[in-house]
């Protein structure tokens, strides 16, 4: 999954995701109990992803607890299923000698529903290739492992082609938070001192798959009142050189007075960000079901994103939410940005379009069909 790089978007109250009581009738409340492993820290879009999850599961059921895999004890947190949220990262990485998911997997003492929010084919030279191949076996093809849990069909696609059975991958669409208040648009880029400027906005962490460095290239084809943000910070795991590479090629193409990199966002300042973009831009060049794209369907903004097969995926579900360009087509990218920013029509039926997918793909949905898995699990105990 791709990580936001702001700060707890969605505005959950503090606690939320921890073990709440609810006012649901005890006949509606489910009788099984489930621990979610997830980490929980700043700048991290799967610990915000799972407090929107587990909010809305609390919503469903008392009986869901939450920690993170170093906290776990089977001792202490019994349950009927386990939900672990996975990234690489959080187990020590791709190689096989530091990651550790395959020795926490073992210590697990329940079923187990894994989320792979990131699922990396064995690609690259022999040496390479066999240190991811021995990551996902021990990382995906335990067996306490009932389901794996994906959101896009490219990477149910690419598990199984990899050799997990095809009946233990389920795809659910990553969710979307409910819609924000934001603040008015022209009030912002005037605060931004960017009034009367149309401006195109990446968000999320800076990582070389996100094609910020394709943005650039788009944008020095623009007109100078077209201006990129990227409304973001480095990722507190990244040890790459990345910022200073952009950092670099800004300077290299004369673009320092139409670029502007925000750093590590809190919530008010994302909000705020989010009211003055005119356009989101997704030049991702791989993704594993995007946070910050969940973010912009949330509120409903115009979506220029490249033609990889996760962004098109979005396409099959609702037609006309996203606008597409080949990728890493950057002529294309610019020709299309140049087309939005002059066509406001278009503008507004891409942002309905993005509604109407919000409005599908809630949190909510999300955890009716995550409690639907959960049930046919156990039943089929």
């Amino acid at each position: 999954m791709e990580e936001y790089g702001i700060a707890n978007i969605g505005g959950l109250p503090k606690g939320a995701g921890e073990t709440v009581k609810t006012n649901m009738p005890p006949s509606s409340q489910q009788d099984f109990s489930i621990v979610m492993i997830a980490p929980r820290k700043n700048q991290c879009g799967i610990s915000d992803y799972s407090d929107y999850l587990v909010d809305a599961l609390t919503k469903r059921t008392t009986r869901v607890r939450r920690t993170d895999w170093e906290s776990y004890s089977p001792e202490k947190d019994r349950a009927d299923l386990v939900h672990i949220q996975h990234e690489y990262f959080l187990f020590g990485g791709v190689a096989p000698w530091k990651n550790s998911c395959g020795n926490f997997l073992k210590r697990v003492g329940a079923p187990v529903v894994l989320t792979a929010h990131e699922f990396l084919p064995p690609t690259g030279n022999p040496v390479r290739s066999l240190m991811i191949r021995l990551t996902n076996r021990s990382n995906f093809m335990h067996p306490n492992i009932r389901r794996i849990l994906v959101h896009t069909s490219q990477d149910k696609y690419l598990m199984t082609l990899s050799g997990i059975p095809p009946e233990k991958v389920q795809l659910i669409r990553h969710g979307v938070p409910s819609s924000p208040a934001l603040p008015s648009s022209n009030a912002m880029k005037l605060e931004f001192g960017l009034a009367n400027k149309f401006i195109v906005t990446v968000f999320g962490f800076l990582s070389r798959k996100k094609g910020h460095l394709d943005a650039l290239s788009a944008l020095s084809l623009l007109p100078n009142d077209i201006h990129l943000v990227f409304a973001g910070g480095m990722h507190p795991d990244d040890r790459t050189d990345y910022a200073q590479v952009i950092d670099k090629e800004i300077t290299a193409r004369g673009l320092n007075d139409r670029v502007r990199i925000t750093g590590y966002l809190n919530r008010e300042d994302m909000y705020k960000w989010m009211a003055a973009t005119d356009l989101i831009l997704a030049p991702f060049h791989q993704t594993s079901g995007s946070g910050s794209l969940a973010m912009a369907f949330s509120c409903a903004k115009p979506i220029l994103a490249s033609d990889i097969p996760p962004n098109m995926e979005y396409l099959d579900d609702t037609p006309d939410c996203i606008r597409v360009y080949p990728a890493a087509h950057t002529e294309k990218m610019a020709d299309l940005i140049k087309t939005i920013a002059e066509d406001q029509a278009e503008r507004a039926s891409l942002t309905s379009a993005a509604g109407e997918y919000a409005r599908k793909h809630s949190y909510s949905s999300m955890a009716e069909e995550t409690m639907a898995l959960y049930r046919t699990l156990l039943s089929e105990a």
